[in-house]
């Protein structure tokens, strides 16, 4: 008995030992594909239908199909977001967690106040990262 239960540590150890390689490769390659501009890589890391939280606002749909997204990709990560987005890093607890939020404050033109726009990260058993949520607020 006191064997498989080292044995499941042990397998537990491993998996969390590839998972964070995993995971950072998989976020550098998200950042690589945003910081080129590449809507079709992008679009291969996001979870489709894509929420976004809101309700049909300025273009944005609740719910995001792939070719939408492709179309209004500059929409959901405007140059300004960028860097954001560059300079983040998941951290140990973020992919423990396998969930994490990436937020980008900017000026709001209406109200004259910061508004957010926020990118919902999840991190699949493959080590794999996709975008499952954009959300809006301010």
């Amino acid at each position: 008995m006191g064997l498989v239960s080292c044995g499941e540590i042990t397998a537990e150890a491993r998996r969390e030992s590839l998972s964070a390689p995993s995971a950072a490769e998989s976020w550098r390659s998200f950042q690589a594909a945003v910081k080129s501009n590449d809507v079709e890589l992008v679009a291969s890391m996001v979870k489709f239908p894509l929420e976004t939280g809101i309700d049909e606002i300025d273009g944005f749909g609740g719910v995001v199909s792939r070719r939408r997204f492709e179309r209004d990709f500059s929409s959901y990560f405007p140059e300004e977001a960028i860097p954001t987005l560059l300079n983040f890093s998941p951290s140990p607890g973020d992919i423990r967690a396998k969930k994490w939020n990436v937020s980008y404050n900017y000026p709001d033109s209406i109200s004259e106040m910061e508004s957010t726009m926020g990118y919902e990260f999840v991190l699949s058993d493959d080590g794999k990262i996709r975008l499952e949520r954009l959300f809006f607020a301010g």
